[in-house]
């Protein structure tokens, strides 16, 4: 398969005599269906893990030939999406991998980087909402289970901290407190406030509409005149207005 969530899941070798070649499928194929899930909009990390789910049994694949869009896709990135940080990676395992800080945001173009689930190809997105260090990234569920790794290793070494301000000589078993680097502890997940979700999916708003600017302190009148005079094409006071609460009960005015 190639392609993603922005161009489309394609079609793009197929085995021969394997049933789906013998069932009608062709190279150049968009999946726009599989039994009940649609496929028109999924990342390429999405649509093989529905493919490898399925079971024993009939499969329904819908399909529309789109030989020439696949010519142009097969060459490109075919995932675009953009996600919010939420927790630190600041000590990857592999070299090619980016630190990510907690609040970042990141362009995602390719769910399956190198051809295998477990990767995203990916950019940090800078203040002007312009593509920036580009590099891989772990996958959500890698991301999640890093997440909470994090927090696990917080929480103990917070604790080691407060036992030891406490002046209590308890032996810690660092050997036991801590887990491999390679799993973690079931029993970690059961705690719903570990639950983190590392990355969360945002989109992209350009702002067609003038927004208010709030400037409360001491020297806010002088701010607000500084703009008024120096950017009088961006800025302006607003109408006086006398504003009431829903009740009526009580009225306020603003400049």
């Amino acid at each position: 398969l190639i392609g993603g969530n922005k161009s489309g899941i394609f079609i793009s070798a197929l085995m021969d005599n394997s049933p789906a070649a013998l069932s009608g499928l062709r190279i150049g194929d968009q999946i726009v269906m599989v039994n009940d899930v649609d496929f028109r909009h999924v990342t390429r990390e999405e649509a093989v893990i529905v493919l490898l789910s399925l079971k024993n049994g009939p499969v329904t694949i819908n399909c529309v030939n789109k030989i020439a869009t696949f010519e142009k896709v097969k060459h490109q990135q075919g995932d675009e999406f953009y996600i919010r940080v939420n927790f630190d990676y600041l000590k990857p395992n592999n070299p090619r991998e980016l630190t990510l800080r907690k609040g970042e945001l990141l362009i995602v173009r390719d769910t399956m980087f190198g051809g295998t689930i477990g990767s995203w190809s990916a950019a940090k997105v800078s203040i002007n909402a312009e593509p920036g260090e580009s590099g891989v990234i772990p996958n959500k569920a890698r991301a999640e289970q890093s997440a909470v790794k994090s927090k696990l290793e917080e929480r103990k070494n917070k604790e080691i901290k407060r036992r030891l301000r406490s002046g209590k000589n308890h032996a810690i078993n660092l050997r036991g407190e801590y887990q491999s680097q390679d799993r973690l502890d079931a029993i970690s997940f059961k705690d719903d406030s570990l639950e983190i979700p590392a990355y969360e999916r945002v989109a992209r708003r350009i702002a067609d509409f003038k927004r208010p600017v709030i400037i409360i302190g001491i020297s806010s009148d002088v701010f607000s005149d500084f703009l008024k005079m120096e950017h009088s094409h961006e800025f302006d006071y607003p109408n006086e207005k006398e504003m009431k609460n829903h009740d009526n009960t009580s009225s306020f005015k603003y400049n």
